[in-house]
């Protein structure tokens, strides 16, 4: 299977206005966006295949914003929501398709793509939950320390600049010099038939220079697992 590597000159920001066909409620949000940029890719089989066949995805997505304080995302309202990749050519395509896009639930109104300079990244943020892998006894916290969540994070990381890039970075260099987790009990988003277990962070990023291209990727590509599915959307 050809791997395709990217430069990542770039991270781009694709931020698409949605009309609501129907009103979602906060857990039926994340499986319809999903749905709504899975159709998007459908159309294309080569961008379908950045969905279907790479290990590492090279983009995420945070939810629609405004936020409802009700959970509950109105039928007749327009929301938006930012696309990050470090894949130009499916930040263009994402760019000219995302707004003829519709689903049962939404329909795509808007497209507009911009792209984030590679600057000094002093600290991180979550806009959505992180989710980890770590052992096989579900949510981290019972059998593992924040630390080991903060190496689970780390070690994803290297892996996904490898896969991307197709380079090495020295893994003895210091990533994180600061984490927080900000919320006093997991998230719990539905997710196919299971509910996924997110945290928000907040990250000290170290100056050096691996730390800084890390960071950098993360805000492309996100942190943790299932990405692609809105988990791990940085700031």
């Amino acid at each position: 299977k050809k791997k395709r590597i990217l430069d990542m000159k770039t991270v781009n920001e694709v931020q698409t206005k949605v009309y609501m066909k129907k009103s979602l409620t906060f857990d039926q949000l994340s499986s319809n966006l999903e749905k709504f940029i899975v159709q998007t890719l459908s159309q294309d089989p080569e961008m379908l295949k950045i969905h279907t066949e790479l290990g590492f995805k090279p983009y995420c997505w945070g939810w629609l914003q405004p936020v409802e304080r009700d959970g509950v995302y109105k039928e007749g309202e327009i929301y938006s929501f930012r696309l990050r990749t470090i894949d130009a050519k499916l930040a263009d395509y994402l760019q000219r398709t995302l707004s003829e896009t519709s689903t049962h639930s939404m329909k795509g109104l808007v497209s507009l793509k911009k792209t984030i300079p590679f600057k000094y990244i002093e600290s991180l943020y979550s806009i959505t939950p992180i989710v980890i892998k770590i052992g096989n006894d579900g949510y981290w916290k019972n059998n593992f320390t924040i630390k080991d969540f903060e190496n689970q994070i780390k070690t994803n990381l290297f892996k996904k600049y490898k896969d991307f890039i197709d380079a090495d970075l020295d893994e003895s260099m210091p990533v994180f010099n600061y984490m927080e987790i900000t919320n006093r009990k997991p998230f719990s988003i539905p997710y196919k038939t299971i509910h996924l277990l997110g945290d928000k962070v907040n990250l000290g990023v170290d100056v050096n220079p691996t730390a800084q291209k890390l960071a950098y990727l993360s805000l492309g590509c996100g942190l943790g697992v299932q990405n692609s599915s809105g988990f791990g959307f940085m700031g």
